[in-house]
């Protein structure tokens, strides 16, 4: 079973241009990575860019010019590029999502309607004291159906806070997996674990990437048109490398081959604040003095302070309990497994990797998976 679990996107807005370029998702996540190294991260980009669509419904003047060139839809309007991102989504990727704004500032009719309409949500004006932050934190409980509990700490929250976005997604898969145990190599401490590996095999699209001296592997969730790519150093002390040279990662050379590939099972919580992360690929304008305008009529300014966002992800096997005739039937599939599998090329992730959840070339969720926990 491979299971996407809760994220979350918080943005902290306090009273208060540089205009950004075009950056790619690539770009982004390689900010992530190589800020903290040898430690398992997971990002979702998807989430990030639906936080941004959402502030871009807001946005007039140059944030509104902007937050338009980041998110790269097509269309001259408001209207057209919000279309062109609708359509972009996927619906098996669920993702809920809210604005809740001070008490203080109202919510103009037009932009709840724009929010309905392309996100199937309205924001909410609120207090933002503890008691606010306490209602907030219950109607993420109440969505997510109890998997997320107190995801918005109190504490992050000052007199100065204006906004909250939270932003939540969820994906589950289902894979068929043969495993067994074996070592995962840490060379940074010149050692290995014993972990439970899973393999799959199949006719998968496949590339080795000399910049990156990489093995890419991509494989379907079963009948969805999601899949996950994994991107596993030739070395065992290949990470560093493969970090460094990220962006040339293409997703677009990858040809069919029989493959078998071994993979741990892993779990993955990662908090980030992604402020300074967008800052750093060009998106300043909302950091610094936003016009958003089409959110509220408050003449107070606003700029936003932070972006902190939390995701997790759990990649594991699922079973169930099976008959006598059942396990001899499964027996002899793994058997006829095991003599396919030798002619199969082999690609072993027990060293550190990276992977990704992708639609097609889009990157939907990226992270690195350094070490058994």
């Amino acid at each position: 079973m491979l299971r996407i679990v809760w994220i979350l996107l918080f943005l902290n807005c306090i009273p208060d241009g540089v205009f950004c370029r075009k950056f790619t998702t690539l770009q982004l996540v390689s900010k992530v990575v190589l800020e903290h190294s040898d430690i398992n991260i997971v990002v979702c980009p998807a989430a990030i860019e639906m936080a941004l669509a959402q502030i871009y419904l807001g946005a007039g003047g140059e944030t509104e010019a902007e937050l338009k060139d980041v998110l790269s839809y097509p269309g001259k309007s408001k209207y057209q590029v919000m279309e062109a991102y609708r359509r972009a989504q996927n619906p098996q990727l669920k993702i809920i999502s809210r604005l809740f704004l001070s008490s203080g500032f109202s919510i103009l009719p037009a932009y709840q309607k724009m929010s309905k309409s392309y996100f199937n949500i309205d924001a909410e004006s609120t207090d933002l004291s503890d008691q606010g932050v306490n209602k907030v934190n219950q109607w993420i409980t109440s969505k997510t159906k109890g998997e997320v509990v107190d995801l918005v700490d109190p504490f992050m929250m000052d007199d100065t806070a204006k906004v909250i976005l939270v932003n939540a997604a969820s994906y589950e898969a289902f894979l068929k997996f043969n495993s067994a145990e074996r070592n995962f190599y840490l060379p940074n401490e010149k050692r290995s674990v014993r972990v439970k590996m899973m393999d799959v095999l199949g006719n998968f699209k496949y590339n080795f990437q000399s910049k990156l001296d990489s093995h890419i592997v991509a494989f379907p969730y079963g009948n969805s048109n999601l899949s996950m790519v994994m991107i596993v150093p030739r070395t065992f002390r290949g990470i560093g490398n493969l970090e460094d040279n990220l962006e040339h990662l293409d997703l677009q050379q990858l040809k069919l081959k029989r493959v078998n590939i071994s993979l741990p099972k892993f779990k993955i919580k990662y908090d980030q604040d992604m402020a300074q992360p967008l800052v750093d690929v060009g998106v300043k304008s909302i950091f610094n003095h936003p016009n958003l305008t089409h959110l509220t009529k408050s003449k107070e300014i606003l700029r936003i302070d932070s972006l902190a966002h939390s995701a997790s992800i759990e990649v594991n096997e699922r079973r169930g309990r099976s008959s006598a005739s059942e396990d001899s039937e499964l027996e002899i599939l793994r058997s006829r497994r095991r003599r396919r599998s030798r002619s199969a090329f082999k690609v072993t992730c027990n060293r550190p990797f990276l992977f990704a959840v992708v639609q097609g070339t889009k990157i939907l969720f990226f992270g690195r998976f350094s070490r058994p926990e």
